[in-house]
Order: C-alpha cells, then structure tokens, then sequence
C-alpha cells in the first residue's frame, strides 16, 4: 500500500512539472521511477509523455514501446505511440497503433476522429 501511495505521489508531483514546463525534470522523476519499478506500463507512459514535451521523440518512442510491452491492453500507450509516429511521418505504423487503441478501447470517442 505504502508504494502504491509513494508512486501516486510521485505521478501528481511529475504531473505539476509538465504544467510548469519542466519537462526535462519529470522526465528525470520517471526515469528515477521507472527504474525502481520496472514493470510498470503507466510509468513508462507518463515518461514518454514528458520525454516527447523535452523534444526526445526518439526517447519518448522507446518509453511508449515500454509502456505498450508492459501493458498490452493499454489504449492510451497505442495511441500516444501512434501520434508520436504520424508526427515523424511513419503514417503505416501511426495507423496500426490507431487501430489498436480503437480495439482496446471501442467506446473511447475521441480515437474516432
């Protein structure tokens, strides 16, 4: 329960560093997080989100890739990775990750646009 607490916290305290602007330190936070808990998808998303906000979208790929490996059935992974992809014009791919969210999660409305 208490690591449950700890990461929780964790997250809210990287989550105020991507509203300020600093990036590079949530980045540093999940890193830091990712590394004591190796299984964990969302780390992995939230430290591709912060990677892709510090301009590393090659870095950001790799923690997304993570997150979709720890987490299969993560629709928001698949499509952040898929974004992150048709923004570096692998539009096949972008599509494949797409249409996993869509799968993962058919009533999300916003994977439908």
């Amino acid at each position: 329960m208490l690591g449950l607490l700890q990461g929780e916290l964790r997250l809210q305290e990287v989550e105020l560093l991507l509203e300020e602007g600093e990036a590079v330190r949530a980045g540093e936070q999940l890193t830091r997080a990712a590394d004591l808990d190796r299984k964990s998808a969302l780390y992995q998303l939230w430290l591709g989100a912060a990677l892709e906000k510090a301009s590393k979208p090659t870095e950001a790929q790799a923690a997304y890739r993570a997150a979709v490996a720890l987490g299969p059935k993560q629709a928001d992974a698949a499509e952040k990775l898929g974004a992150l992809l048709a923004g570096q014009q692998s539009c096949p791919e972008a599509v494949g990750w797409f249409e996993k969210a869509i799968q993962l999660a058919p009533r999300e409305q916003r994977l439908r646009m």
